[in-house]
């Protein structure tokens, strides 16, 4: 049960970073498909990899949040905290690997950080659906 928790996180995480980060490098960031397109490819390890600490981290700083009256709140911040410390620092990084100029790497990952308030709660509601649905 543990691994096929492991392969739907990874799954869901995977699916859910091609999607929005189509709208962060290509379409906000103007970053050439080309790369965006070899950045998701490059990137699925580092997601593998990275599934069990961000849940690890998410649940972490769930704790460390207490108890709030607005669960819906509670859930936000923690959510957009996380993806923030785990998406962000990923995308500097394969970005400038894959040799996109610097001034389009600070565009994504502002973008990126911007955007997690949008993203990171959606993500882990992705994350939640798709741990119902198949395991």
């Amino acid at each position: 049960m543990k691994f096929k928790k492991f392969l739907i996180d990874a799954l869901a995480l995977n699916l859910f970073i091609i999607f929005t980060g189509f709208f962060v490098e290509v379409v906000f960031s103007a970053i050439p498909f080309s790369i965006f397109w070899r950045g998701r490819l490059v990137m699925i390890i580092p997601n593998i990899i990275t599934v069990e600490p961000y849940n690890s981290t998410r649940i972490w700083i769930g704790k460390k949040l207490g108890i709030w009256k607005s669960e819906k709140l509670h859930q936000i911040i923690r959510d957009t905290l996380v993806f923030i410390l785990y998406r962000v620092p990923l995308v500097f990084i394969v970005l400038t690997y894959l040799g996109a100029p610097a001034h389009k790497v600070i565009s994504a990952c502002t973008i990126a950080t911007l955007t997690a308030g949008f993203t990171g709660r959606p993500y882990g509601i992705f994350l939640d659906w798709m741990r119902k649905k198949f395991i």
